[in-house]
């Protein structure tokens, strides 16, 4: 993962040591052990965890993030087959009354052009 060879190990040993000084190296290094089993201890924890709550069965490929990211979805949804029949093949096309529908606005249209001119109307 990180891709530590025994010469980039052998560096950051040395500069510890410059760093820290031979005094305090080892208790440092001892410390630095500890926290390593602690995070391994809280890794091993998680995974256990989770494969007890998911199950033995889960398909690990199908949680990976690198799956939901948006150009991802895109191209796997336009390179994607489609057998399923056009459910909007067969149906009719809707035919919607506009008369009424036009009436209304003009209605609510001159209702509103009322209530904004009543302030400004002279009464005689």
């Amino acid at each position: 993962m990180f891709d530590l060879s025994i010469g980039k190990l052998l560096v950051i040993a040395v500069v510890a040591l410059f760093l820290v000084g031979p005094e305090k190296l080892p208790l440092h290094a001892a410390q630095l052990g500890k926290w390593v089993r602690v995070a391994r201890s809280m890794t091993d924890e998680a995974k256990q965890r989770i494969a007890t709550e998911m199950g033995p069965d889960v398909d690990w490929a199908d949680l990976d993030p690198r799956r939901y990211h948006p150009k991802r979805l895109i191209a796997d949804a336009w390179n994607a087959t489609d057998d399923r029949p056009n459910r909007h093949a067969a149906e009719p096309e809707r035919v919607y009354e506009t008369d009424t529908l036009d009436r209304d606005e003009e209605r609510a249209s001159a209702e509103v052009a009322a209530v904004v001119a009543a302030p400004f109307t002279v009464h005689s």
